[in-house]
């Protein structure tokens, strides 16, 4: 995460939708915490998981 810079949050993004598709065979869902107040990120996730 830190060679990605200022990228981080996009590479954050792939890593959340990497681990949640990995975990659908065990996990009837998901709890998300977004840090630092970064509500648009927790969207962003939901948003990739649902389509």
């Amino acid at each position: 995460m830190k060679e990605a810079g200022e990228k981080a949050p996009q590479e954050g993004l792939i890593i959340a939708d990497e681990l949640v598709q990995k975990l659908r065979s065990f996990a009837s869902g998901i709890y998300l915490m977004p840090a630092f107040n970064r509500y648009d990120l927790a969207v962003e996730v939901i948003e990739k998981i649902k389509g």
